[in-house]
């Protein structure tokens, strides 16, 4: 049996897995460290090794890569790229794998990874925004079913937009609210453990939180003003949690009118965080196994 290895590269994780191309299905998925800071060269040459290891096991028909930064969707080449990854820009990905595997590879942006998931899995919607929430903020346009991608593949890069005086990211990503919770002296290394004490009633991450839905919700506003999508879906690993849609709605009631946020329907994305797996997985199907 023949099978597709994918990689969803994120600043924190990377996540690995294989699917069977005979049904779709994911067959097994698991992680790594990203070790952002090490560079680009670095973490792609860890995923090459891991592409290796599972071909002793694995018959594989090829690669589906997931990764951050703006990447030529058609050469597989990182354009553009914020400071997270060192050594990252110039990249080029497909050709790099490809090369050291004997694969064939294709590489997209990952919120476009999770868009192409989200295409696949809401057959009736035609025009929605899709944002991710972690180490940064991402975010892809998608119009009458097809991925918006700009002059330059740079569309949807909507943590960079300014909200006040400083980018949505720097403020709103899940990365700057856990920060802002370690430099009150929270207990927490991660969103899930702040979210925790958000649960449990402790009174200075209730504060924290609600403080950053109401900058998540700022600039959701402003994305709903701009597009006025059918759905705005949210994804990363934040969407995993049941009451995220239930906790964001009083603030976006807040920061947006009205007859504008009653056309526009909030949700988490379908496949939640491994909406990039399976993307990655769709676009190499698209490029490779074309009926």
């Amino acid at each position: 049996m023949k099978y597709v290895a994918v990689f969803d590269v994120g600043g924190t994780d990377v996540k690995y897995g294989l699917f069977n191309p005979a049904d779709s299905t994911l067959v097994f998925k698991q992680s790594f460290p990203t070790c952002a800071g090490k560079g680009g060269p670095f973490i792609y040459q860890n995923i090459i090794d891991k592409i290796n290891e599972l071909k002793q096991t694995y018959d594989l028909l090829g690669v589906g890569i997931s990764s951050a930064g703006v990447i030529d969707s058609t050469t597989g080449v990182v354009l553009n790229a914020t400071k997270t990854i060192p050594n990252f820009i110039g990249l080029k990905i497909s050709e790099t794998v490809g090369q050291a595997t004997g694969l064939k590879v294709t590489v997209e942006n990952d919120v476009n990874c999770f868009a192409l998931a989200e295409i696949a899995n809401r057959p009736k919607i035609k025009d929605f925004v899709l944002i991710t929430l972690g180490t940064g903020i991402g975010g892809a346009i998608v119009v009458n079913r097809r991925i918006y991608r700009g002059a330059s593949f740079a569309s949807g890069e909507v943590g960079r937009m300014y909200v006040g005086d400083v980018t949505w990211e720097e403020t709103s990503s899940v990365k700057a609210l856990v920060s802002l919770a370690q430099a009150q002296e929270l207990p927490v290394n991660n969103g899930i453990e702040l979210f925790r004490l958000y649960d449990e009633g402790n009174k200075e991450a209730i504060e924290l939180i609600n403080h950053w839905y109401f900058r998540v919700a700022k600039g959701i506003s402003n994305l709903i003003y701009l597009f006025n999508p059918e759905i705005l879906a949210i994804g990363g690993a934040i969407s995993n949690r049941p009451t995220l849609i239930q906790e964001l709605m009083p603030f976006l009631k807040k920061t947006c009118d009205a007859t504008y946020l009653k056309n526009t329907k909030i949700v988490t994305a379908t496949l939640q965080s491994d909406g990039g797996l399976y993307g990655a997985y769709y676009h190499f199907c698209a490029n490779y196994m074309k009926a």
